[in-house]
């Protein structure tokens, strides 16, 4: 199974279509490869890192199978956020991962991650709503710098003239759906992910690609 067939799996396990950034991470080989506990986040800070952590393992909790936090799925994100984010697309999921724990301390006195169980996911199902009830905000970036910049976006103009796209539109989405995707792909695409979970070859050249269906015992959602 190639990295292409992966993506198409993953967007129906999101329930939606990836963003640009998540397929050129996955197509570029982006995955949590460190032995637990010895990873040190790049983008996030050690506190941010401890709530990816946590919201992700909310996400997939560990059950008969490791959770998210086991399989690297908060690596995973960080090093998506640190390599393969756009600056604006970066600086919107940080911005909206503050708001989490301001919303935490609002509504329960306290950090997300010192909530209980159940204060975290009544919290991230309000999240889940409101992500669903959210339109993604457009914005146009500097291929460059990947930062926000004023004016339309010259893709196609760039493109008619025969240059490299200078600009490029890209959609800011809700935080719930960016940490839904980040996990549920990082996830799947881990070591753990493929082999306890699924059972499936995720990442080609690790897995054994074909086996009889008996013998997988898990498949699709």
């Amino acid at each position: 199974m190639d990295r292409r067939e992966v993506l198409k799996r993953l967007a129906l396990l999101t329930g939606g279509a990836l963003s640009i950034s998540t397929m050129a991470g996955v197509l570029g080989g982006c995955r949590a490869g460190s032995a637990p506990g010895t990873y040190r986040p790049r983008t996030l800070s050690t506190d941010q890192y401890e709530l990816v952590a946590t919201i992700a393992e909310r996400i997939i909790p560990e059950t008969d199978t490791p959770g998210a936090r086991a399989a690297g799925v908060p690596e995973f994100i960080d090093r998506m956020l640190t390599d393969w984010m756009y600056a604006a697309e970066r600086a919107h999921f940080l911005q909206e991962l503050s708001r989490v724990d301001a919303l935490a301390q609002e509504r329960f006195g306290r950090p997300f991650v010192q909530a209980t169980e159940a204060q975290q996911v009544q919290l991230l199902q309000e999240l889940e709503q409101e992500a669903r009830q959210t339109e993604p905000r457009r914005v146009v970036i500097d291929r460059a710098t990947g930062q926000v910049v004023d004016g339309p976006d010259t893709s196609a103009e760039d493109m008619a003239q025969g240059r490299p796209p200078r600009t490029l539109t890209v959609a800011l989405r809700p935080f719930f759906r960016v940490m839904k995707e980040l996990t549920v792909v990082g996830y799947y695409t881990s070591e753990v992910g493929a082999t306890q979970e699924l059972r499936l070859n995720l990442v080609p050249g690790r897995y054994d690609a074909c086996v009889p269906y008996d013998q997988i015992g898990r498949a699709w959602a």
